[in-house]
């Protein structure tokens, strides 16, 4: 298990899919990215699960116990770089939807 810091750039222009599947990387745990990130991240062979939030231990765990989930939500303010709010709650350590 890594934790990687994503790039401050947009995810879908940087070459983040491409460093990790270098690195071997088949599955993202994620707070949230937008489309094209997404698009970009699976088309690298990645499988993205948006929404996820908690202790990463804990939500390693739940993961491997197949109890998460992708939200299927992506941030839509793609042109801008900002923090945001988003629009579910987590519990947990899970990527549901509230």
């Amino acid at each position: 298990m890594e934790l990687y810091q994503a790039p401050q750039e947009c995810g879908c222009k940087s070459d983040l899919a491409a460093i990790l599947a270098n690195m071997g990387v088949r599955t993202m745990l994620a707070g949230n990215m937008g489309p094209g990130a997404v698009d970009k991240i699976t088309s690298a062979g990645i499988q993205v699960y948006r929404g996820c939030s908690g202790n990463i231990e804990e939500l390693t765990k739940a993961f491997l116990r197949e109890e998460v989930e992708d939200s299927g939500e992506s941030c839509q303010h793609h042109e801008q770089h900002h923090e945001h709010g988003s629009d579910h709650e987590h519990h947990g350590n899970s990527c549901h939807n509230a």
